[in-house]
């Protein structure tokens, strides 16, 4: 079936919602991560730019922290300061939690390195 435009606007929400282990943070830890918007992605991709030059710092942490959520798929609103917080938390278990949203998202390394070059 071919969607016209009334119906891709009012299709079921696309949101995917994945659990994703944290043993690190705690026994039988878990978190939550959320598939991100196509708005979403391109202000995440954006942001990571300052005056024409990459700025990479924190790169990671600033996905994670948009893309974890409650179990209901509700984004836990990090602010600027949590999200540098979260940056220095164990590198293994961002890096995880970052391909994980990159994954569910549809944002291939390739994509990454991409918007990294514009």
């Amino acid at each position: 079936m071919t969607l016209n435009k009334q119906q891709i606007l009012t299709a079921k929400s696309d949101t995917t919602i994945v659990s994703v282990d944290t043993p690190e943070w705690g026994d039988d830890a878990s978190v939550c991560v959320r598939s991100l918007s196509g708005n979403e992605r391109d202000a995440y991709e954006q942001s990571i730019f300052e005056q024409g030059q990459g700025n990479f710092r924190g790169l990671r942490a600033k996905l994670v922290a948009l893309a974890l959520c409650d179990d209901a798929g509700e984004p836990m609103g990090f602010t600027e300061a949590e999200v540098e917080q979260l940056g220095n938390k164990n590198g293994a278990v961002i890096d995880r939690l970052f391909e994980r949203v990159k994954d569910i998202s549809g944002m291939a390394d390739e994509a990454v390195e991409q918007a990294a070059k514009n």
